[in-house]
């Protein structure tokens, strides 16, 4: 009986890692309230942006974050307010398009 309790108490230890795991690979960490916080990374795709751009927006003060090690994680909820802001929906739109013109600049080279 104690052997099938521990095998069941090493299971259930098993199954809380493996949801941390997933919450790392989606990007998102649970907050007390049930909040999420999203990786730069996460933000980035949700703003089909780079990593590297979310950071910047969040060291200039325009974009609210917190530090969780050295990582930077971003509200979902802040994010949503940020992605709203006419600057940066005018922002986004020329993202669009310097990607298309990338694109199609690739696209000729190759053929």
């Amino acid at each position: 009986m104690e052997d099938i309790l521990k095998a069941q108490l090493e299971m259930i230890n098993e199954v809380r890692e493996l949801k941390d795991e997933v919450r790392e690979l989606k990007g998102a960490v649970p907050v007390e309230n049930g909040e999420e916080l999203l990786t730069a990374r996460a933000c980035a795709e949700v703003m089909k942006s780079t990593p590297r751009w979310i950071i910047e927006r969040c060291k200039e003060g325009s974009l609210p974050y917190m530090l969780v090690g050295n990582d930077y994680r971003v509200k979902r909820r802040e994010l949503n307010a940020f992605m709203v802001k006419p600057e940066i929906a005018r922002a986004s739109a020329k993202m669009d398009e310097m990607r298309k013109a990338r694109r199609a600049k690739t696209a000729i080279a190759a053929a």
